[in-house]
């Protein structure tokens, strides 16, 4: 995903004009890992493995998600933050 600049840049050269971009960040709240992991991973591409795991196999991806995400750990779930570049430009 291009950066703000880049994105005004390239809708400049497509012809746009009136180009006005927004920077947006959010923070998304997730409950802990344990809780949201099965239901998140049942609805990717992943899906059709992560239902194959065994209880051992599935306690061990859940240790190594928590540890990926432990930066983002607050004591009550997660904080995770999100950031989008708005864009808005007149044909």
């Amino acid at each position: 995903m291009p950066d703000a600049e880049e994105l005004r840049g390239l809708l400049v050269d497509a012809a746009f004009h009136g180009v006005h971009i927004r920077q947006s960040v959010m923070t998304i709240r997730l409950p802990p890992v344990e809780a949201f992991a099965l239901g998140h991973l049942a609805s990717t591409p992943a899906a059709r493995a992560v239902a194959g795991l065994s209880e051992e196999e599935w306690t061990a991806l859940v240790r190594e998600v928590r540890m990926a995400l432990q930066p983002y750990a607050d004591g009550n779930g997660l904080s995770l933050p999100d950031e989008t570049i708005i864009a808005i430009a007149h044909t």
